[in-house]
């Protein structure tokens, strides 16, 4: 069905871009549904205009490490062809460091690839004491210290880590961990707590978008999570408002990746590798005993999301690329 949604989509845009875009125009092209880049460049020899690659994930990549069935055959093949795309478009613009390594890698230009961070949706999203969480107050949790996940719970993350962790520091009453989300692995998540019997996990359902600012400032740590092999293709979008509402980090992943060395540059977290249980439910306790560490991570994470991560900041490096995209 998806495949079917996909191809329907690809024809769609392909019409329209044939009737619609022009030899002065831009284009820019995501990467949901992915190669869509394809159907841009081959339009692009036809019409003459010129585009830009916005890559959020690189695909087929993504797809083989996560096991997709069926694409061994084909997977050489969309590969050859995504470069092609990368290769001949006037700007690839990469949302992390070793995603613009990995370009490198498969033969992009330097010239041809830029860095543009992504942001934080919402811009309401600022700091708030736990005193002054409402929500922390409706779920009773005041004197907790709360380790939390916010968002989607993907393939291309790890949660038993999380799981063990929680286990591991069930005897610590005053220490909770509130998952907020969904997705693939959300009721994995929540029966495998079950099956442990883990009371000191909670779960809740998404929010609204409106209520964001509350969800994202209920934890005291959050927890970001990605599979080591997937470092380069993917970086988690849930980052942004996590250093948005002043909250530090505690990654489990690859402690050499993009996440990890954000935070650790900034300190503002802390890098855990998976599996590596004693060590993530020491820094929890230790952070929850440091009181002073806790609060300068807080502040690092607030000072780095306005150093760098603003909405407008980007949005001006992307009035620039397409000017200049435009002038050529």
């Amino acid at each position: 069905g998806r495949s079917i949604d996909y191809l329907s989509f690809y024809v769609s845009v392909f019409f329209y871009m044939l009737f619609h875009v022009h030899s002065n125009d831009v284009v820019v092209a995501k990467t949901d549904p992915p190669m869509l880049s394809i159907v841009v460049y081959v339009l692009s020899k036809l019409k003459g205009f010129s585009y830009i690659n916005w890559l959020q994930d690189l695909f087929p990549e993504i797809a083989k490490h996560l096991g997709v069935k069926g694409l061994t055959l084909v997977y050489g093949s969309l590969r050859y062809m995504r470069n092609i795309t990368l290769r001949s478009a006037y700007c690839n613009v990469v949302i992390g460091e070793r995603m613009s390594e990995l370009l490198i890698s498969e033969g992009v230009d330097e010239d041809r690839i830029r860095l543009i961070h992504n942001w934080s949706i919402e811009d309401n999203i600022y700091p708030i004491s736990s005193k002054d969480n409402v929500l922390r107050k409706e779920l009773k949790l005041d004197n907790k210290f709360i380790v939390g996940y916010s968002g989607n719970f993907g393939r291309a993350h790890e949660f038993d880590s999380i799981i063990d962790a929680a286990e591991n520091l069930r005897d610590q009453d005053d220490i909770v961990f509130v998952i907020i989300g969904g997705g693939a692995k959300y009721s994995d998540f929540k029966r495998a707590s079950i099956d442990r019997n883990l009371t000191n996990i909670m779960f809740l359902p998404y929010v609204p978008k409106d209520q964001l600012p509350i969800s994202l400032t209920l934890p005291n740590l959050h927890v970001i999570s990605l599979l080591p092999e997937l470092e380069g293709l993917i970086v988690p979008s849930n980052l942004y408002g996590i250093l948005a509402s002043g909250r530090p980090v505690l990654n489990i992943g690859s402690v050499d990746g993009e996440v990890s060395k954000i935070i650790l540059d900034n300190a503002c977290g802390i890098a855990a590798e998976i599996g590596n249980i004693d060590y993530i439910a020491d820094s929890i306790i230790k952070l929850k005993n440091d009181k002073k560490l806790l609060q300068d991570m807080c502040d690092s994470s607030r000072n780095l999301y306005e150093q760098k991560f603003i909405k407008k900041f980007s949005h001006i490096q992307w009035h620039e690329l397409i000017e200049s995209t435009s002038s050529c």
